[in-house]
């Protein structure tokens, strides 16, 4: 908060420009002198008004403080709560992982999941034939559980592997190769 303000300008510290210092200097009961050490440390501005309420405006501040609307062109809205804001980005993250679910659901009918699509791998059961949704869900969500446990040991099992295969691989039967 400014610690002088008037109808033309505001005290306020911590920068370099200065104005009608006498005014001030009067206010504060300094000398001249004493004056010169104060102008290190602060600065006048102008102080603004509220375009829509009248009401004047720190110096610095994008909305008034009085009607919450932005300084420079109120037409343009008000200041969004903080709530709303929180609310907002939990919906963000709602349609993110709604948006996920549902591209995995597709993915998983065509028997593939995105990321192994983008990159040029395909999944096939070990008799050679395609695989399905159901098989998808079973490598994906029961299989990666189990291969989770025991602190991811069943990914790394593919290193041992002959044919690669990690524990979700096993679990449903699946085998991943590159696209031809």
């Amino acid at each position: 908060m400014p610690f002088y303000s008037s109808d033309r300008l505001v005290f306020w510290p911590n920068n370099q420009k200065l104005s009608m210092f006498a005014e001030i200097a009067d206010f504060l009961g300094k000398t001249g002198k004493n004056f010169t050490i104060l102008k290190k440390l602060f600065k006048f501005r102008k102080m603004e008004k509220c375009k829509k309420c009248s009401k004047q405006i720190a110096p610095g501040y994008h909305f008034c403080s009085y009607c919450n609307s932005y300084a420079d062109r109120p037409e343009l809205g008000k200041q969004a709560g903080l709530f709303k804001r929180w609310l907002a980005y939990n919906f963000d993250i709602l349609i993110y992982i709604l948006t996920l679910t549902v591209a995995m659901w597709v993915a998983f009918a065509k028997g593939n999941t995105p990321a192994h699509a983008i990159l040029g791998m395909r999944f096939i059961k070990t008799d050679g034939s395609k695989t399905g949704f159901g098989t998808m869900l079973l490598r994906e969500l029961v299989g990666k559980t189990v291969s989770f446990l025991f602190f991811g040991l069943g990914f790394y099992w593919a290193i041992w592997d002959r044919d690669r295969q990690a524990w979700h691989d096993k679990i449903a039967g699946t085998l991943v190769l590159e696209k031809q």
